[in-house]
């Protein structure tokens, strides 16, 4: 959202939002990138912290390439039971209301930047990936 010289950038989850600017070094203008937002990865220490203390756990998983995946109560035991349980991969999301109630969450990073400060006079673009 751009309102005046503020850009405020907001996300959860694994999107990303990076900025592309001119850097003049040496007097040669190129072209960089700064990443905006972090992705919010369940074994951060503040990310995990919410999750256990909200009864979830964070596993790595052998199968998914040793990620850390965020997973509700005794999932062995529940999936033994003939459950459905989830698990994701993120700690913050919109949906999977169902790891809700073990810490995952829905709120996201804002980032308010003045577009009119030093540093942010020459960007030239902004990606939003999901």
């Amino acid at each position: 959202l751009l309102v005046g010289d503020a850009l405020v950038v907001g996300h959860l989850g694994d999107s990303r939002i990076i900025m592309g600017k001119e850097q003049v070094e040496n007097g040669v203008t190129e072209l960089v990138g700064e990443q905006l937002t972090m992705d919010h990865k369940p074994d951060l220490d503040d990310e995990r912290q919410r999750i256990e203390r909200c009864g979830g756990m964070v596993e790595r998983l052998q199968n998914h390439n040793n990620k850390p995946f965020i997973r509700g109560g005794d999932f062995i035991m529940r999936k033994a039971l003939g459950e459905q349980p989830m698990q994701l991969q993120y700690s913050r999301a919109f949906g999977a209301k169902d790891l809700k109630m073990f810490g995952l969450s829905c709120v996201p990073d804002v980032k308010v930047i003045r577009m009119g400060s030093p540093q942010y006079r020459h960007v030239r673009f902004i990606i939003l990936a999901p």
